[in-house]
């Protein structure tokens, strides 16, 4: 038993379910629930949300008798010495990361806590199956039958404290900071009442199109874990839905990739398409993020990405796509334009998401190079995403909509043919790969 407990709170922002918070409980006569705040690790819509769960996190805390500790300063030794001096604790729990930037973190704490004589303790708790536990693989299906293989064995911890025992601290609690008053407990409240009402038995139906209420928009919920993905499962497992379990299975073979291939944080997986020469104007990354592309459903997609702040799925394929095959311009761009503006930015799910559409990335297909017009007209076929983000299309007939190079809208030309553009995407890929265009 420790007298007293540093619990880092890092990407698991909740009490409930969270295996390195109960451990340090139950470890400790003390408790001192901290976030390390390093605002340039967030945008514009990740920072509203992580404040926002943070506070929920201290709103919670607050009915066990606790509080937050926040620091805003760099997660560096200073900070840790700092911190050593203000709160004497003799450990430090905090739940297992696998970002590639959490790696110098988790490194710096090992060291600090080594020299010091601290105990540094890590806890799974945000995946269903730690990346550590499959063995290697190259492709999507193979891992996903071994993942499922650990489902069986998934063990949930119990919350059963009624008042935690936490110190007054010279430190800043989290209501000390002028931010904590734009806290909004509705956004994170709407996440839980979101995975109990959502419909999972229609979601392999409803996935891909744009124009109804048919994914969970969970995800910022996940990625940030202010709801348990054990949660998500239980919910996923008692539905018909057997696309979304792929889709958890997804998230975390891309982790599986990162874990046993790291150099993809920066280059291609597919080693022959390291040398792939992309193009680079600036003209047209301009156009392409100020959504003056000339097609709609591209244009609409950019709009809605950065007044809200997310994305559907499907129009993250259709806008990597356009990037990446029909712009020819390179990933790595469009990947950072991304995490200019998602909420539920991950480095490794963005970083392997945008190989994968560019086809140079893990579980290679046969080239897709998404063609903008059936997309539009396949999965928004009344154009009521396109003209809710396109209002100056609101009295353009749909047909028109949909093939811009066809017809004459009041509207951008389209800056590139796509099919010529097509053309150039298919000479290019030939170069480094035997396979079927489509």
């Amino acid at each position: 038993m420790f007298n007293r407990v540093l619990f880092l709170f890092y990407r698991d922002l909740r009490i409930k379910d969270n295996t390195a918070f109960i451990k340090a409980c139950e470890d400790s006569k003390e408790i001192v629930p901290l976030y390390i705040l390093e605002r340039h690790n967030f945008n514009k819509y990740s920072f509203e949300f992580v404040i926002s769960a943070l506070g929920y996190v201290n709103f919670e805390l607050n009915k066990l008798g606790s509080f937050l500790y926040l620091v805003e300063r760099g997660f560096n030794e200073e900070t840790f010495e700092f911190l050593r001096e203000k709160i004497g604790f003799d450990a430090i729990y905090l739940s297992k990361d696998y970002l590639w930037s959490f790696e110098e973190k988790e490194k710096l704490l090992r060291n600090f806590c080594r020299e010091k004589g601290i105990e540094l303790r890590f806890f799974e708790g945000n995946f269903l199956v730690s990346p550590n536990l499959i063995s290697q693989t190259k492709v999507f299906t193979p891992f996903f039958k071994k993942w499922s293989a650990y489902l069986g064995e998934i063990r949930r911890k119990d919350f059963n404290f009624s008042k935690l025992n936490t110190p007054i601290l010279e430190l800043n609690k989290f209501e000390d900071f002028e931010f904590s008053k734009k806290v909004r407990l509705d956004l994170i409240e709407w996440g839980f009442k979101r995975l109990e009402s959502f419909d999972f038995d229609v979601y392999d139906e409803k996935r891909d199109l744009l124009y109804c209420d048919g994914t969970s928009k969970l995800s910022a919920y996940i990625n940030y874990g202010v709801i348990s993905i054990y949660d998500v499962y239980e919910k996923v497992k008692n539905s018909k839905s057997s696309q979304f379990l792929r889709e958890l299975a997804f998230r975390e073979f891309w982790y599986h990739i990162r874990m046993h291939f790291p150099e993809t944080r920066n280059l291609e997986f597919q080693e022959k398409t390291r040398n792939i020469e992309w193009l680079y104007r600036e003209d047209w990354i301009r156009k392409f993020e100020n959504a003056e592309t000339g097609y709609p459903i591209v244009d609409a997609g950019i709009r809605c990405l950065k007044t809200e702040g997310w994305l559907h799925n499907r129009l993250r394929m259709i806008l990597a796509s356009f990037f990446t095959k029909t712009l020819l311009h390179d990933w790595r761009i469009g990947e950072e334009f991304f995490k200019d503006y998602l909420v539920d930015y991950d480095e490794v799910l963005n970083i392997q998401n945008w190989q994968w559409s560019a086809s140079v990335g893990a579980d290679p297909r046969p080239l897709r190079i998404f063609n903008p017009m059936i997309q539009s007209s396949k999965f928004d076929p009344y154009c009521e995403f396109i003209k809710k983000y396109l209002p100056e299309l609101k009295d353009e007939d749909c047909r028109k909509i949909h093939d811009p190079l066809k017809y004459k809208l009041k509207y951008y030309t389209p800056m590139v043919d796509f099919y010529a553009q097509k053309e150039l995407a298919i000479r290019k890929y030939k170069k480094f790969f035997d396979i079927i265009f489509f």
